[in-house]
């Protein structure tokens, strides 16, 4: 009798986490079956998803744990997806190319969203999202932040509008760089440095060529590498209550990216076989992609809409400048 109290205790946390990986397994092989962007499907069966969850409150706590610790899981496997090898492909010069348009659409971004009068935060989100690896960033990103409604509704924001961008970059590059007088290597530079998402890199470079295709999938690892030094940083200068308001910074090490570095660490390091880093990058994007489920699930598809226009808005201003730092660098060069 207490083993059947104890478990159903719990019934309500997995439920709701079923739920979740259900919703997730639909969107994942629909949307691939539709040739429509999984981050965004699992977005998007979230938002209609969204009045069961609600009317069914015995969901929610599942659903909420997805969200946050199923989404802090998603960041710690990523530490799996990094190899410092990855490093020895590109010159010095390159290199610091990557670190400083990073930078600067973060910058950008953020003082950007200050004039439009958005919040800091979903400029960080946008910045971070644009520069680094799309949806994937967004979603390492928001774990650092205060976990609210808001924050929900504005990485929600942040996953529609960088991702409908970098999918309309993926379209027109095709048709665009074979127009400009760029070598094979410039427009592996510019498609691996401007697209943000690795998929989207994927389907732009190796629409043009195997060796485009290929020198821009080098060029956006370096870019997704990025993500390990914004997120320490971000976790040393972003601190908040239990309210979700901003405090004066202070060195408080977010525990789950102690096991981002570990992992990272043991891949460098030899330790995880080429099999298992697989697993490890799978689980990874199993767990971000449900971890995007179930904020759909948790946020009104109404909510997002009065975000407006203005993420769409600033996604394009952070993807203009990624476009002019790199188009100077190759046309100088």
């Amino acid at each position: 009798m207490h083993k059947y109290l104890q478990l159903n205790r719990y019934t309500p946390l997995i439920s709701g986490i079923i739920l979740c990986a259900a919703l997730t397994a639909i969107a994942k092989f629909g949307g691939t079956a539709l040739h429509l962007p999984v981050m965004l499907s699992c977005l998007g069966i979230g938002f209609l998803c969204n009045p069961f969850a609600k009317k069914y409150a015995p969901f929610g706590v599942g659903i909420n744990f997805s969200s946050k610790m199923i989404l802090r899981l998603g960041v710690i496997l990523l530490g799996a997806r990094f190899a410092f090898s990855d490093l020895s492909g590109l010159g010095i010069a390159t290199l610091a190319l990557i670190i400083i348009a990073t930078i600067a659409t973060i910058f950008i971004s953020l003082l950007t969203a200050k004039h439009l009068k958005l919040s800091h935060n979903l400029g960080l989100l946008l910045g971070g999202a644009t520069a680094i690896c799309g949806a994937s960033a967004a979603m390492a990103i928001a774990a650092l932040l205060p976990q609210n409604k808001e924050n929900d509704e504005q990485t929600a924001a942040a996953v529609i509008a960088v991702t409908a961008i970098g999918t309309c970059a993926m379209l027109a590059y095709p048709f665009i760089i074979p127009l400009l007088p760029f070598s094979n290597d410039k427009a592996a530079l510019f498609i691996g440095g401007t697209i943000h998402d690795v998929a989207q890199v994927v389907g732009a470079g190796y629409s043009l060529s195997p060796d485009i295709g290929d020198g821009a999938i080098l060029v956006k690892l370096i870019r997704v590498f990025m993500l390990i030094p914004v997120l320490l940083l971000l976790s040393i200068l972003i601190r908040h209550d239990n309210s979700g308001a901003i405090e004066k910074p202070r060195f408080q090490f977010p525990l789950f990216l102690l096991g981002f570095i570990a992992l990272l660490l043991l891949n460098a390091l030899g330790f995880i076989s080429e099999d298992i880093r697989q697993i490890l990058k799978t689980g990874s994007s199993w767990a971000l992609m449900i971890a995007l489920t179930a904020v759909g699930l948790k946020t009104p598809i109404k909510k997002i809409m009065h975000q407006g226009r203005t993420p769409f808005m600033l996604v394009c201003i952070n993807s203009a400048g990624l476009i002019i730092i790199y188009a100077a660098y190759i046309l100088l060069s």
